[in-house]
């Protein structure tokens, strides 16, 4: 592939570039994906990531990342984008699977969300289209947070927060399900005015519902509150660092805390 006339290609013209020296069918991915849908804040030109059908093997050249797919090509894996062939946002959240960390898959879904690039049905079908393949056990739990069927997520993590409360007899115990004023605190430390808000999903859907929030934390820490919030997801992939953090705000010893700790029947 060369450039004719230009020393210095632009952002699409090394995306573009890049598409062509992958060969017919070839296809942005992964993280290059990501960045041009705006899931991710910025591109690596150093590394770009593409997607290849499985009969077809490019030179490698420096710079380019090419990973080979058996899957049939079609609108559900890859569709035009700012006229570059892109993955759609499903076959993003299939490929990070199997390789980003829990935290950026949940991540990725929060941000398409917001920006109205996530389709559910869309995201089951890859699901069900990709279940052999790897870090798909990571991607259904993240999804599963998402899941508009799913009702009763956030009673869940209630549950297991207070099992985990009870278990660790060096964590203060907490009033549950009280008031300040108008507003519901999931989980209340008089003493050391500590809020913390159990979310049964990382984000909200619903705009209102996103500020409701924003609205109860600000009365809260108005009325001298320090609000905590903590998402079933980070209970659940990240609870040693939750604990350790609740240790730190309610002015504990972090030498008592157990952190490692997981109550029984999670």
């Amino acid at each position: 592939v060369y450039a004719v006339g230009h020393r210095k290609l632009p952002l699409r013209g090394r995306l573009f570039a890049a598409q062509l020296a992958a060969g017919d069918g070839a296809f942005l991915s992964h993280r290059t994906a990501a960045a041009d849908r705006k899931l991710r804040p910025n591109y690596d030109l150093n590394r770009i990531e593409l997607t290849v059908p499985a009969d077809r093997t490019p030179k490698k050249r420096r710079g380019l990342v090419v990973h080979r797919t058996t899957t049939p090509i079609d609108r559900a894996e890859a569709r035009p984008h700012n006229g570059l062939l892109v993955a759609t946002v499903p076959r993003i959240l299939v490929d990070s699977a199997a390789a980003e960390p829990p935290r950026e898959i949940q991540r990725l879904i929060t941000e398409a969300v917001h920006r109205q690039v996530f389709d559910a049905t869309a995201v089951q079908a890859a699901i069900d289209r990709h279940a052999h393949r790897p870090g798909i056990r990571v991607l259904r739990a993240a999804f599963a947070r998402y899941d508009p069927a799913a009702t009763d997520r956030k009673s869940d993590l209630e549950r297991s927060f207070q099992r985990y409360q009870r278990s660790d007899r060096n964590l203060p115990v907490p009033e549950y399900n009280t008031y300040e004023g108008p507003w519901e605190i999931d989980v209340a430390w008089r003493a050391q005015m500590v809020a913390l808000e159990l979310d049964g999903r990382p984000y909200h859907i619903a705009v209102q519902d996103f500020d409701k929030d924003r609205r109860k934390d600000r009365a809260l820490t108005i009325a001298g509150w320090t609000v905590v919030r903590v998402s079933d997801f980070e209970w659940e992939w990240a609870r040693a660092e939750v604990i350790a953090d609740l240790y730190a705000i309610l002015g504990l010893s972090s030498s008592r805390a157990r952190v490692g700790a997981r109550p029984p029947g999670r």
